[in-house]
């Protein structure tokens, strides 16, 4: 993912503290066209991924001198055979996209096409504070 995510998350948890762990953000990765022969080395490979990613930000916290479990780390989910993709819309694999999760119901829908990192960013933080206001 993105490093922009692991620095929002820092920036929320110093603004909401516990609030923080309330709201998701949940990212798919479309790998329906992974042959089956190589899904383990993938799967393997995403997890190591997802696991760095998270002790980034766990070291990110700590050295903001939060707690390091203050929020919940985004989520990844392996898309086998594209049906999340075509359920959620999504219409290129090429670029990822990032659900912001509150109250069971999806607050916001974010594309890496949707402008610069920076813009990106903004745009996740203000869907993630808006959900966090309403906590």
């Amino acid at each position: 993912m993105k490093a922009w995510i692991n620095e929002a998350a820092v920036e929320l948890c110093k603004a909401y503290g516990e609030k923080a762990k309330e709201v998701s953000a949940i990212a798919f990765a479309d790998l329906s066209e992974v042959p089956w022969l190589l899904q383990f080395g993938v799967s393997a490979f995403l997890g190591s991924t997802i696991s760095s990613d998270h002790a980034n930000l766990r070291s990110l916290l700590e050295e903001a001198g939060l707690a390091a479990d203050l929020v919940r780390p985004y989520e990844l989910v392996a898309d086998w055979d594209g049906s999340f993709k075509a359920k959620l819309g999504v219409v290129s694999s090429d670029q990822y996209t990032l659900f912001v999760v509150f109250d069971g119901k999806v607050s916001a829908v974010l594309r890496e096409g949707d402008g610069s990192p920076d813009e990106v960013k903004a745009k996740y933080l203000l869907a993630m504070r808006s959900a966090l206001d309403q906590v």
